[in-house]
């Protein structure tokens, strides 16, 4: 084989070589995985949403009145309004649309109205799917106990009856030879592919919207959390882009 010819073959390996440790690292080993992320509903009874509507008033905080070209502030969350966890401290995640508000309200509370954790944040400045983490001095959620989580925007100086908000309820699990621990040194799209199937939800969503931010241009991780959303039913906010 001619020299040149021989270089560009070597050439091509490395490029190979580069591309397969650069998805095993990440945890995205097959590119096929991105249809298998579906969840799967478990068999909870709907939690009614007893304090309050999701949104009192759009107008109160520069949002436009949801049309079916514009979407108000959504919980992510499938349609029985409750999703499961294994984790001590799972993340939450929510849609907020261009609004003025700059903070919100996040709370936890316990079945019987008990505040669990109360704070602060910062809303992002562009629409879109945010993350809202629990920090460590937080205590664990207790495992089979539902918890109600809220956020309300902050619209003025402080926090009024009419500042829109929206809520979903929470529940912890063992994990199990089913249902695998996350670990966040150790993150891999067929670890949420398993979540998902077991009907884990703050989980599966935490996985892929982790592996999203450490690869922002990975059109399969797009479509894996296009489809988990949508099979949750919540086309309307699947291609919407996560905020930081």
């Amino acid at each position: 084989m001619p020299r040149k010819s021989r270089d560009r073959f070597r050439f091509l390996l490395v490029g190979i070589a580069l591309s397969v440790a650069l998805l095993v690292g990440t945890g995205w080993s097959n590119p096929t995985i991105a249809t298998k992320v579906a969840f799967k509903l478990p068999e909870d009874k709907i939690v009614s949403n007893s304090w309050g509507n999701p949104l009192q008033d759009a107008s109160v905080c520069g949002l436009a009145e949801p049309t079916s070209g514009n979407k108000s502030v959504k919980a992510i969350i499938p349609a029985t309004n409750i999703g499961l966890t294994v984790t001590p401290r799972p993340s939450i995640f929510v849609y907020i649309p261009q609004t003025k508000a700059e903070k919100g309200f996040f709370s936890i509370q316990e079945e019987e109205s008990n505040y669990y954790y109360q704070t602060s944040i910062s809303l992002p400045k562009q629409s879109g799917v945010m993350e809202v983490s629990l920090p460590g001095e937080v205590p664990a959620l207790e495992v089979g106990k539902n918890y109600k989580w809220s956020l309300a925007m902050i619209c003025s100086q402080y926090l009024e009856p009419d500042s829109p908000f929206v809520t979903g309820w929470i529940r912890r699990v063992e994990a199990n030879k089913n249902i695998p621990n996350i670990s966040e040194s150790k993150i891999a799209l067929d670890r949420a592919s398993k979540l998902a199937a077991n009907g884990v939800w703050y989980d599966t969503l935490a996985s892929v919207a982790k592996l999203r931010q450490l690869n922002p241009h990975n059109r399969n991780l797009e479509v894996s959390w296009q489809r988990l959303l949508e099979s949750a039913q919540l086309n309307a906010i699947a291609q919407e882009p996560l905020v930081y």
